[in-house]
């Protein structure tokens, strides 16, 4: 048999057009596979399952080049090893049985010219999937059903189910003389190709998107695409990606083939791999052995979500209740496990209590963490130690009043940023009376407070209670302005700076800053807001004058577009250290890489704020705001960024309106 990899090459009809559709494919398939990763990540994450970090690439051309050769190469193969089986009259369904071939459709038909080769690249965008434990298998299967469209499904077991080698090696036995027909059709695989272990084993599904995810036009071009998800133990993909990448690939590239000795040594290994799996699979039912004995201690602390849901699990064993989508996945029960730790209610009867009164308004895995933590905000509140409301009007009691509002919904808006409702809360614009965000910030500062008249405080106050006190529907935003409420939780802090929560650059779609008043107009959105802010930074710290050409660059080069706009939510006000000769507290403006989630701190609220101590006259709008970002000594610098930027910003959408226009003519 003298059939090569050269002759296959010659089968495709058109290479350098495969290679142009391949390459055209690539930027779709990178978005796609991110998105499929995307999807998986939040899935598993929801489903309370252990992996490793979810990993994805998209094939290369030298890779895909190589893949669908050697699949061209096999099917060729495989459809003449057919043929010489028939003439030898057996049928090629019960050698290919007999001999353990395993087959299926795909295997064994030849694509039609190649458009239809480069479909048959189902693994073209690939995700692979890395469990701790076996026995998490068909949970992760269950739940990319729900998530996907599954094309196919295919239990890898054995690599020599197809195998160029062992392919030709048939044929060479068939084809030799001094066998018979008899011995050579009933004969099982050539010998060297027999393994005492079953090689890699995982499960890989074929997806396509569901109508759902494609409902946005720019994914409209997602519709037919496909990808493969691979999902095994980590163990064994670590061992497949040794005998796939390592051994087999640059062999593979070179023409060249594995030796016996390698053979057998990989083997080995994949035995030791195998026995990891069964001690794995041990180690699971043990380690749920332990879990369930510790839920039987009332002052047993929970560790982790994952024993949290442990907990869930066996108090719905009890006869007469029922935990309804076993299988699918849990609301946020990651996030509710961090908000027990840091509230110091996580003991095992503190947790029992909360999932009884859950239990009580549901039985949905989705909806009870939800209901969980409701429960905490219910349970506690007769404990709560916030000062309550006063009716009182002297200027020390309204502005006291004023700080705990603005405290009360700076915790309240960063939690609703973690439990991922806050557009629900930034919804509520305009709120009932103007209140600048330089006047709330004045208010917060931890080592300055301050407010400008007993008026400000006052609109403060109304201000916050129209979006702490209002009736949300939606069960986690009321969490997220009761908790704070009853002192359990809410300070959502920079690392390394404890018990003083950043201020989140979203307040300014609900306290308004403005331009300065010769300008007389509000910013576009506060997304651009920020972009001045980051402009006057570029000034003052580069000397001002000299770099009124970078500003410029910054201006037209790069127009302010949704993206850039959307930034603001990572961006948060920091307290900074004060110097003696400030009129107000400083803040710096940063972006809170890492946050905590911590328990209030009463003490760190208290504090009230001296009327008599007014702060100095200063401008409006973004000025002002400026003026909280850098020490007395920069602010002329400060002001004459802001005189440049105003200048430059002008000039640059006058042109920009004329490039529009002309544009419009030329058209």
């Amino acid at each position: 048999m003298d059939y090569t990899m050269e002759d296959t090459q010659d089968t495709i009809d058109d290479l350098e057009w495969l290679r142009r559709a391949f390459s055209a494919r690539t930027d779709t398939m990178t978005l796609f596979t991110t998105e499929v990763q995307k999807i998986c990540s939040a899935a598993l994450d929801a489903s309370n399952i252990r992996h490793a970090p979810i990993t994805s690439r998209v094939k290369s051309w030298e890779s895909a080049h190589g893949s669908l050769l050697r699949r061209q190469h096999e099917r060729i193969l495989i459809q003449r090893l057919k043929s010489l089986v028939e003439s030898k009259g057996r049928r090629w369904e019960e050698y290919a049985r007999e001999t353990g071939l395993s087959l299926n459709s795909q295997d064994t038909k030849l694509p039609d010219g190649s458009e239809d080769m480069l479909a048959t690249l189902h693994d073209f965008s690939g995700v692979r999937i890395s469990l701790y434990f076996p026995g998490d298998l068909e949970k992760v299967a269950a739940v990319l059903e729900q998530r996907f469209d599954i094309v196919r499904r295919t239990d890898k077991g054995h690599r020599s189910g197809i195998d160029v080698q062992s392919l030709e090696e048939r044929f060479r036995s068939l084809e030799d003389p001094k066998n018979t027909n008899q011995s050579t059709l009933h004969s099982k695989r050539p010998q060297q190709s027999i393994r005492t272990f079953t090689g890699y084993k995982a499960t890989h599904f074929v997806v396509r998107l569901r109508d759902e995810y494609l409902a946005d036009i720019n994914k409209f071009g997602w519709m037919d695409v496909v990808g493969e998800i691979q999902v095994g133990t980590l163990v064994m993909h670590v061992w497949s990606e040794i005998e796939h990448d390592m051994i087999y690939k640059p062999l593979d590239s070179q023409g060249a083939e594995v030796s016996e000795d390698e053979k057998r040594i990989l083997d080995v290994i994949n035995g030791i791999v195998l026995t990891g799996e069964a001690a794995l699979r041990q180690l699971e039912v043990s380690t749920a052995k332990r879990l369930n004995k510790r839920a039987e201690d009332d002052e047993i602390m929970a560790s982790s979500h994952y024993e949290l849901a442990t907990w869930v699990e066996k108090y719905f064993e009890t006869p007469g209740k029922s935990l309804e989508g076993v299988g699918s996945e849990w609301g946020p029960l990651e996030k509710v496990f961090t908000i027990l730790k840091a509230a110091g209610r996580r003991k095992h009867i503190e947790v029992t209590q909360l999932i009884d009164y859950a239990a009580r308004k549901t039985s949905s895995r989705r909806q009870l963490p939800e209901e969980m933590i409701w429960g905490l905000c219910e349970i506690q509140a007769v404990d709560s130690k916030w000062d309550k409301p006063n009716t009182s009007t002297s200027p020390a009691s309204i502005a006291k009043e004023a700080r705990l509002c603005a405290l009360h919904l700076v915790h309240s808006i960063n939690l609703a940023m973690y439990l991922d409702v806050v557009e629900e809360f930034l919804g509520l614009a305009p709120l009932p009376c103007q209140v600048s965000f330089s006047s709330f910030l004045d208010i917060l500062h931890p080592g300055q407070p301050q407010y400008s008249s007993i008026g400000t405080a006052f609109n403060i106050i109304k201000c916050c209670r129209a979006v702490i006190d209002y009736q949300f529907s939606s069960t986690l935003a009321k969490v997220a302005t009761q908790l704070p409420t009853i002192n359990e939780v809410g300070s959502f802090t920079e690392s390394g700076v404890p018990r003083t929560p950043p201020v989140p650059g979203i307040l300014t779609r609900l306290f308004p800053v403005e331009q300065d008043a010769e300008e007389g107009k509000k910013l576009d959105d506060t997304g651009e807001l920020y972009h001045v802010l980051d402009l006057i930074d570029l000034y003052v710290s580069s000397e001002g004058q000299s770099d009124k050409a970078v500003i410029w660059d910054l201006l037209t080069a790069q127009p302010l577009n949704a993206e850039s706009k959307n930034q603001n939510r990572d961006r948060f006000f920091v307290p900074a250290q004060n110097p003696g000769d400030m009129p107000f507290g400083r803040w710096r403006l940063a972006h809170t890489v890492q946050v905590n989630i911590e328990k209030i701190n009463s003490n760190d609220v208290s504090q009230e704020t001296d009327p008599n101590q007014m702060r100095l006259k200063t401008p409006d709008g973004v000025l002002r705001l400026a003026y909280h970002l850098y020490p007395r000594e920069q602010w002329e610098d400060v002001g004459k960024a802001l005189y440049v930027i105003k200048g430059l910003r002008h000039i640059s959408r006058k042109r920009l309106r004329q490039e529009n226009d002309q544009l419009a003519v030329t058209q």
